[in-house]
């Protein structure tokens, strides 16, 4: 329990612990993160995302980017007004076939006796998978 630490918090401010990561961003507005990967949850579940640091969504245009301090409330204001926009979305996909085709997936020849689904398999189930409008 690390409640006891934080006592220093604004009143504002809510620690749980022990909390379920998908119920948390579900039950959120906005999420803000440093260099997690809790981002790319959150672009799959269509909550905009604002990141603090820099990642392999920085420059994507999935998300909401801040270039200093002085901009995060301000950002996370916009972000809470305007959501993951439908161009927002529409950068996900491109940046989720982009990684698949150039990093998550090497070419088939390569790697055929390792991996049990094809490059089709996991497009097509990812496809399927999309619940955000584009």
């Amino acid at each position: 329990d690390l409640t006891s630490k934080w006592e220093v918090l604004e009143p504002k401010t809510s620690l749980v612990n022990k909390s379920d990561i998908f119920d948390s961003i579900d039950a959120c507005d906005v999420v803000v993160t440093v260099l997690s990967q809790v981002a790319y949850l959150a672009c799959m579940m269509g909550k905009p995302a604002v990141l603090l640091g820099r990642m392999q969504l920085s420059g994507s245009g999935a998300v909401y980017e801040v270039e200093h301090p002085s901009q995060i409330p301000e950002l996370i204001k916009t972000a809470c007004d305007r959501g993951m926009t439908t161009e927002m979305c529409r950068c996900w996909v491109d940046h989720v076939a982009r990684m698949l085709k150039y990093e998550l997936v090497q070419g088939e020849e390569l790697v055929s006796g390792f991996v049990r689904r094809s490059v089709d398999d996991i497009v097509e189930d990812m496809a399927s998978a999309i619940t955000v409008k584009v």
